[in-house]
This record gives C-alpha cells, structure tokens and sequence, in this order.
C-alpha cells in the first residue's frame, strides 16, 4: 500500500511540475477588438442621420465597409456606442461623419434620452 501511495504521489508531483517552478501561461488575455469606427472629415454624399424630437431619424442604415455616416445632432443629443469593443461617440450638437471599416452592425444611443440607431455594414 505504502509503496502504491508513493507511486500515485510521484506521479501527481510529475505531471504537475512539482520542481517549485509555475508551468501557468501567465500572457495577458488578447486586448478588445481593434477600434473600425473612426471620426474623418464628411466627403462625398453619405447617409446622414438627424435628431427629430427624441430619435435618429432614420434610425438604422446600411453602408459598405469603409464608408461614412454623417451625423447631424440638436445640442441636446449625443451618440454613444451600444456595441461591444468600439468606443465611438459624438458630443452634442456634432455635426460630424464616422467611417466604419468593417462589416458588421454598430448600436449606438443618445446617452441622455436613451434613444437608439444602428449603421450596418456588409
């Protein structure tokens, strides 16, 4: 028994690395996603997005990758972003274009009045 005992023990120190030293990949976990929206200056004729009353009007469009929105906001509404990763915004009252360089959709809200919109790229 003593001798089945010291052979289990020996294996568990074994395939543990019981030498002291720490076999955990101790590399810190991948960052988010790389930010794809970003503020450039409007050209061209884009989709634009207003406020009317307390909503994007419209509030969803479709663009293709690499393309711009431009965004057309009353002093009292702002866009932030609603999806996982990005971090775009736009203060109030902006009068600005966004570029989104990947496909996918993109949530965003008026932080204030909690109304929403989206851009889909594909």
């Amino acid at each position: 028994m003593r001798t089945l005992l010291l052979a289990v023990t020996s294996i568990a120190l074994f395939a543990c690395g019981g030498g002291g030293g720490s076999d955990i990949d101790a590399r810190p976990l991948a960052d988010a996603a790389p930010q794809t929206v970003h503020m450039v200056a409007c050209t061209g004729t884009p989709p634009t997005i207003v406020t009317v009353g307390n909503s994007f009007s419209p509030n969803a469009v479709t663009i293709a990758p690499g393309g711009l929105v431009h965004f057309q906001l009353d002093s009292i509404h702002n866009v932030v972003s609603t999806t996982a990763g990005q971090t775009f915004s736009l203060p109030f009252g902006a009068d600005a274009c966004l570029q989104f360089d990947v496909a996918g959709t993109f949530t965003f809200k008026c932080a204030p009045h909690n109304f929403s919109g989206s851009v889909m790229v594909q």
